[in-house]
């Protein structure tokens, strides 16, 4: 997408530079770096002990919750019925639905106004969704990054680029108060010269997505000790393509990081323990946040299936991990001179848009379907989706909109579909 150019349609940002803020979290993030190392490195039986601790402290937290309040009443569940994850399975699930209707009930009633912020997933594979985060929640992936730059052995300089394949453009400068004091610098793909500035910055770590990483191929970044990628599917070719190592993590908006795919063993994720804890019901990932938030989680339904297993993995990690992911399927969309094209990288255009549900499916070599749930996107998505196809390489893509439609009910959608031969 470098070098298409494409109009804002991102509003004006307003920056929070609350650095001081910020840093009055440093302590916490330094611990939750330290844990995610320790129980990466020990047996899981080992630290049985304060998981069942933390999962007493998360449910007691929810007993301050009006949702939970009223679903365990109505349950009939004491104070006192969670004592071991032993007892999780015995809770009821939180369905996406159920978060969608009552997230505004989902806040801790204690917890005051300061730093809250209520934020909307991207809605890349259904309805997006609203979630509160408090100040910890926004700031969490600082203690992620510190683990994964020690769990690696990294050390590079405290440089961290965000390669934003978003069409609004907005990019920015900040401090980084609790990334040992570094900069941050977030470049867009549809302003001018974005891999040259890239370079010009040279970041140790670099956040992106599968578009981010198709735009970087072939790029000289020598600096670049680490690359992030989450929320899409990512293809084989892009996961061995960069001399630095590449970390696929699995998060959602909802409840943050989850796992992170190994190094080692290709399709294997290993679980943010004790951050959170994950279980398998029905072939349909569970996730338990177990670090202390404002808007606590039991036993959320992500919608993505996977088995849990646990033991000692080849690359040195010790715990519990996903397999069998199916989150966000492959799709290859196939241009007219036969090349292959990777459809998630047309996400990033879906992002920008409030949409229920849709599909985009290609019919034929430039014929191509999307359907939408509600009508309102149709004209503004079929003109950007014919702008971001001639620049995939298709000289006359035909994009027919079908609104009202009624899309296959699935644990979750699977946007980008290819029927050609």
């Amino acid at each position: 997408m470098a070098g298409v150019s494409m109009p804002p349609l991102a509003p004006p940002a307003r920056i929070r530079r609350d650095y001081d803020v910020q840093r009055r979290h440093l302590p916490r993030v330094q611990r939750c770096a330290q844990d995610l190392m320790r129980f990466a490195s020990a047996a899981p039986e080992s630290l049985t002990a304060e998981l069942d601790r933390r999962l007493r402290s998360a449910f007691a937290e929810c007993w301050n919750v009006p949702y939970y309040q009223d679903l365990f009443a109505a349950r009939g569940y004491g104070r006192h019925d969670v004592r071991s994850l032993e007892d999780l399975a015995s809770l009821p699930l939180l369905s996406r639905s159920s978060l969608a209707r009552h997230w505004t009930q989902m806040l801790r009633a204690d917890t005051g106004p300061g730093e809250l912020c209520a934020v909307l997933s991207s809605g890349s594979t259904g309805e997006p969704l609203r979630v509160l985060k408090d100040g910890f929640d926004q700031v969490h992936m600082w203690a992620c990054l510190r683990f994964w730059r020690r769990w690696l052995g990294l050390k590079g300089a405290p440089r961290v680029a965000l390669l934003d394949s978003l069409p609004g453009g907005l990019e920015y400068e900040a401090s980084l108060p609790l990334f040992h004091d570094g900069e941050l610098r977030r470049i867009s793909l549809v302003q001018e010269r974005p891999l040259e500035r890239l370079a010009e910055f040279a970041p140790s770590v670099v956040f992106t997505d599968p578009a981010g990483l198709h735009a970087a191929l072939g790029a000289c970044l020598p600096g670049v000790e680490l690359w992030l990628s989450s929320a899409q599917y990512l293809p084989p070719d892009v996961r061995t393509a960069f001399a630095a190592p590449l970390i696929n993590y699995y998060a959602t908006t909802e409840s943050g990081p989850i796992a992170w795919e190994c190094l080692r063993e290709t399709g294997r994720f290993h679980v943010m323990a004790p951050d959170v804890f994950v279980e398998s019901a029905a072939g349909e990932l569970v996730v338990t946040r177990l670090r202390e938030s404002a808007f606590p989680l039991l036993r959320y339904q992500t919608g993505d299936q996977g088995v849990v297993g646990q033991g000692r993995c080849a690359c040195g990690a010790r715990g519990w991990w996903i397999e069998g992911f199916s989150g966000r399927r492959a799709c290859w969309f196939r241009t007219p001179a036969g090349s292959r094209v990777d459809a998630w990288q047309l996400a990033w255009l879906f992002k920008q848009h409030t949409l229920r549900e849709f599909r985009f499916t290609q019919v034929r070599g430039s014929c191509f379907v999307l359907e939408l749930v509600e009508p309102r996107e149709g004209p503004t998505l079929r003109h950007e989706l014919d702008r971001a196809l001639r620049a995939l390489g298709w000289a006359q893509p035909e994009v027919q909109v079908r609104v009202g439609v009624t899309l296959p009910l699935m644990a979750k959608p699977q946007p980008f579909v290819c029927e050609c031969p």
